[in-house]
């Protein structure tokens, strides 16, 4: 996913290719799960695709009618993404399933499958690993789900669900494969794309849920809180801080409004250069500030 952020449209190409590799192996093998692999696969990439649309118009320069920017569409893109693999990709994988699953038919080509299956596992749970090495290289915490729920980089937190969901689709997939290989009841076949699709609708949930805090106004990390004080107060000439107020504009930049007072010494004129001092030092050392606002508090 950095790498289509990157506008690497080739990628994109790859992943038509896998879609469209796991739609002939469920063909010649007659099987649900790999539709289903098709499905995710199919989830994947309208999720790359729609993030990656999000990303570039976030970019916009702030104008007349956006003067705080567009930082926040990648926000909208991607939720719509979220929802498209709920009440898409997931229903249809559900549907391919249960019916497959009242209605058992054989599968052939049972190494093709397997082959198939190991391959999916095997890229999807390297690409899961990168993801989890990059989230937690962000913030230098070692608990991933503390990185996932602190990172504000909505790229990388979808690129993680993406790789995790791609991982437990074919870990389900090759689970329903074995079983259905050892006993040769091929209802599991219906029951490990009924898996695969609760998986897609689940990674899509965990999406939603984490875009809502941010659109929604979510602040940033305690971290850059601490951060911002320090500046502040070791400028000279303030005081102390009266309140400190940050809300996230995309993926990249946040607002912040500060309340300050300046020591009661100081006259009408060194209080801009004050203001002005503190802003340049904050901007320089925290580069993902797109906006400060900063107010004299008597």
């Amino acid at each position: 996913l950095d790498q289509r952020l990157n506008k690497r449209p080739e990628l994109f190409v790859v992943d038509l290719i896998d879609i469209l590799m796991n739609i002939i192996v469920a063909f010649l093998t007659n099987s649900v799960v790999m539709l289903s692999e098709a499905f995710q696969g199919l989830a994947d990439l309208i999720t790359s695709s729609l993030l990656l649309i999000g990303y570039s118009r976030s970019k916009k320069r702030a104008d007349s009618e956006f003067q705080f920017g567009y930082g926040k569409e990648i926000y909208f893109w991607t939720i719509v993404s979220a929802l498209a693999m709920f009440f898409v990709t997931a229903s249809l994988s559900i549907i391919f399933g249960y019916n497959r699953l009242i209605n058992p038919e054989i599968i052939d080509n049972k190494i093709l499958m397997l082959m198939a299956l190991v391959i999916a596992f095997s890229t999807n749970s390297y690409a899961f690993w990168l993801s989890v090495d990059r989230l937690k290289k962000n913030l230098n915490i070692t608990n991933i789900w503390k990185s996932f729920k602190r990172s504000p980089l909505i790229e990388v937190k979808t690129a993680f669900v993406l790789d995790l969901m791609g991982s437990l689709s074919a870990f389900f997939g090759l689970i329903a494969f074995f079983i259905f290989y050892l006993t040769g009841n091929y209802q599991f076949d219906g029951l490990g794309a009924i898996l695969i699709g609760i998986n897609i609708a689940v990674m899509a949930l965990m999406l939603i849920i984490e875009l809502k805090s941010f659109i929604a106004g979510k602040s940033v990390g305690q971290e850059t809180i601490d951060k911002i004080k320090l500046i502040v107060l070791q400028t000279k000439g303030i005081k102390s801080i009266s309140d400190i107020r940050t809300m996230h504009q995309g993926s990249d930049k946040f607002m912040l409004n500060l309340d300050i007072k300046v020591n009661d010494s100081a006259i009408a004129g060194e209080i801009g250069s004050i203001i002005k001092r503190l802003k340049r030092d904050l901007l320089e050392q925290i580069k993902n500030i797109g906006y400060i606002q900063i107010e004299l508090d008597n």
